[in-house]
């Protein structure tokens, strides 16, 4: 429940020192901890994930009085568009064991080699495609403020939810040893995901949640055709 966590930010220090834990643990690496009377302790990588839900009217409220740091826009918004009865049916056979085999095999991945693990060619084109095309939408006049800050982001999810799907593969298809390029196919399927899919979402956010576009009734009919047709 995201109400709870937005709700208990910087309550008991009397400062900032929640963001800037929740915004190192987006970027991952080293955070020094400072427990009083405790002495102090190293993180030595802070790698954070937050998953949860929140009603449109609990994040209106919270979002006026979040510091302007960019933790908002660094989220991944899934926007409920209707309500709907729900089905009484039997769940997929096997999907919860396929899943759970797939979390298991990924902690069992390793990587020795220091170069890392890059983008392929193919790969490259495909995400310089992406820029380009990110680039035309940010500065179309549409967009404003916190919205196009937030679409800024999209530059740095794409190789991060690239690297997760190249790690999800592996773990799917039991390949201990991930490959080291990340190949075209998924390059196009992550760029996919965030234009078809993603942009619809951030713009529903801030348009009609938050509220925060100048161009507001423009914004929040691309959005709504984005949602209902699943379409560029």
């Amino acid at each position: 429940e995201l109400s709870a966590w937005l709700g208990g930010m910087n309550q008991y220090n009397g400062g900032d020192t929640d963001g800037a834990f929740w915004l190192s643990g987006y970027d991952g690496g080293g955070f020094p901890v400072d427990r009083i009377g405790r002495g102090s302790i190293w993180v030595p990588n802070n790698s954070t994930t937050i998953l949860g839900t929140i009603t449109p009217s609990a994040m209106r409220k919270f979002a006026g009085k979040l510091p302007e740091d960019g933790q908002l826009q660094r989220f991944i918004p899934v926007m409920s568009t209707r309500d709907v009865i729900g089905e009484n049916r039997k769940p997929v056979a096997g999907l919860w064991d396929a899943y759970c085999t797939i979390i298991e095999n990924l902690s069992g991945l390793r990587y020795g080699d220091e170069r890392g693990i890059s983008l392929s060619q193919g790969a490259q084109d495909v995400y310089v495609d992406f820029l380009e095309w990110l680039y035309s939408v940010k500065f179309s006049n549409v967009f404003d403020g916190a919205m196009k800050s937030h679409l800024s982001k999209m530059q740095g999810m794409a190789p991060r939810l690239m690297l997760l799907y190249h790690m999800v593969y592996a773990a799917k298809h039991k390949d201990r040893f991930p490959s080291p390029e990340i190949p075209r196919e998924i390059a196009e399927q992550v760029c996919a995901l965030l234009k078809d899919w993603m942009l619809g979402h951030i713009m529903e956010f801030w348009t009609n949640v938050i509220g925060q576009s100048a161009h507001s009734e423009h914004v929040g009919w691309i959005a709504g055709y984005i949602l209902a047709h699943d379409s560029e």
